[in-house]
């Protein structure tokens, strides 16, 4: 009965986290056969960013042509995940279809924040499948910085390793060393001077010497967060980093370097001629008739010298060939060309069911193969799906406590955390996101189940002018609509005007 009492006493929240932090350790300890065999149950093992980075521009070494193949995956992927854009909305229904009602306000700046960064996702995108890892770094007024991961330290809990306690950024420039240390209660800048000229900027203007030429200033963390985003690419459960899409190529792909290299160096052979003499009775007699010495000598493998000689073509007016004998210029036969290409082309198959890309998106002749291609950019269509839900992370959900973690949906809490600090009209509440159509068949399908939801009166106007790819701004198309038909038709011909105009409008489109 004690143990009962006590139990009804706690607040449903503190027990929560008593059987989150519970588990949280269980799942730390890992399975009993990892332990058995002595290897950690947590691998925090980093990519090498710096290899990666030259990989994917052609520069390191013994994949300069292969890293060719490289950038476009990384741009292929990431251009369907985020297609034309993205949009999230509050979980939270509107009250209202105008900025007095914050939900709707709300929803208003996510679509502008999302429409505004859709060129710096599609970076950080790419340089995540491209590295492994990407960060994003949400600043008090709202903006948004990215590191490079190389720069970028997480400290973990030691008995979690899910939870960050600590985030250290170090930015290492000719003059400076500036570091960014963020907790969930503190922001801490420190900056250490390695050219003396710039000591002016720092005295007296609110840095605090703790060292020679070293300075720092503090700031309260008024997010309660530490707001810094960690998007890993192919991370596993117990995984702290993540992985470049292609790592698993990296084998194939230096097969693939090295056959390249060795077809165009033959090809090279082959484009040179070789002049040939044939049929000659005294060889040495022709040598000498069209060979001149060279002004030097050469030490054979066996200690021997000898003075080597050359055909001068370039001065060379005719060749005196010997009896019987012919000259002609020569190539290499063909055939080991055919057989290196019919080898890549092998490995490139190879290198397309890895990265689920079907052929055709490279730009090749189809032929009569387009219906395999279709049959392929279903499954295709599939991948990007779950490329999205990686992209996505966990979103916040109020019924059951739980905090956005990860992706796109922690950056869109912490985005609307900052913004709440300048504007009370904010609204924090957990969010979705809606994704671009994949094919012309599911943008047509969307288009028609939301005209018949508008038709049954379950959506609004506004909402269903969203839906519209020529309309940038729902609401104040629908009061100029409104407006036009208050100033040009009799009263009550409002929604029927508004109706005919839309369905015109997709007509058109």
């Amino acid at each position: 009965m004690a143990l009962d009492s006590t139990v009804k006493r706690q607040p449903a929240v503190s027990l929560r986290k008593k059987v989150r932090e519970i588990i949280g350790r269980a799942a730390v300890v890992g399975s009993t056969l990892w332990s058995m065999i002595g290897v950690s149950s947590v691998d925090q093992t980093m990519p090498d960013y710096v290899f990666w980075d030259k990989f994917r521009r052609g520069k390191a070494v013994g994949f300069e042509l292969v890293g060719t193949l490289a950038k476009p995956i990384c741009q292929i992927i990431a251009g369907w995940v985020l297609g034309s854009g993205i949009d999230a909305k509050l979980t939270t229904p509107e009250g209202s279809e105008n900025d007095s009602d914050p939900v709707h306000y709300t929803n208003g700046l996510l679509t502008r924040f999302l429409a505004r960064i859709h060129g710096l996702l599609n970076s950080v995108v790419e340089d995540l499948y491209g590295l492994g890892d990407q960060y994003v770094i949400v600043n008090n007024d709202g903006s948004l910085s990215v590191p490079t991961p190389n720069m970028v330290n997480m400290e973990r809990d030691p008995l979690d390793y899910r939870t960050i306690i600590k985030c250290t950024i170090t930015t290492k420039l000719d003059k400076a060393t500036v570091t960014d240390v963020y907790t969930p209660e503190m922001r801490t800048i420190t900056i250490k001077i390695t050219d003396e000229a710039l000591q002016k900027r720092f005295d007296g203007a609110g840095w605090t010497p703790i060292g020679q030429n070293e300075y720092r200033q503090e700031f309260v963390n008024l997010l309660g967060k530490i707001p810094v985003v960690h998007f890993a690419n192919d991370r596993s459960g117990n995984e702290t980093n993540g992985r470049p899409i292609y790592e698993g190529l990296l084998h194939l792909f230096r097969r693939y370097s090295t056959l390249l290299a060795k077809m165009i160096d033959g090809a090279e052979i082959m484009g040179n001629p070789l002049p040939v003499f044939e049929g000659l009775d005294n060889v040495e007699e022709t040598v000498d008739a069209v060979t001149e010495p060279i002004d030097q000598t050469f030490t054979n493998p066996d200690g021997t010298r000898e003075t080597r000689r050359r055909i001068n073509w370039d001065t060379l007016p005719a060749l005196f060939i010997g009896k019987g004998g012919s000259f002609k210029f020569a190539a290499p036969p063909n055939g080991f060309t055919t057989d290196i290409k019919n080898v890549l082309k092998l490995l490139f198959t190879l290198i397309l069911e890895f990265t689920r890309i079907p052929e055709g998106m490279w730009g090749t002749e189809l032929a009569s193969a387009r219906a395999t291609f279709t049959e392929q950019m279903k499954s295709f269509y599939a991948y990007i799906e779950s490329r999205r839900v990686a992209l996505a992370g966990m979103g916040a959900d109020d019924e059951l406590n739980d905090e956005a973690r990860g992706g796109l949906l922690e950056l869109i809490d912490l985005w609307l955390r900052a913004r709440a600090l300048v504007d009370r009209r904010v609204v924090i509440a957990p969010t979705t996101l809606s994704w671009q159509a994949l094919s012309d068949e599911d943008a047509t399908l969307l288009q028609q189940s939301v005209k018949d939801a508008f038709d049954r009166k379950v959506i609004s106007r506004v909402t269903y002018a969203k839906t519209l790819p020529m309309v940038t701004d729902a609401a104040a198309e629908v009061q100029a609509a409104d407006e036009d038909s208050a100033n040009q038709n009799p009263a009550g011909q409002a929604d029927q005007n508004f109706n005919t105009a839309v369905n015109n409008l997709v007509n058109a489109a």
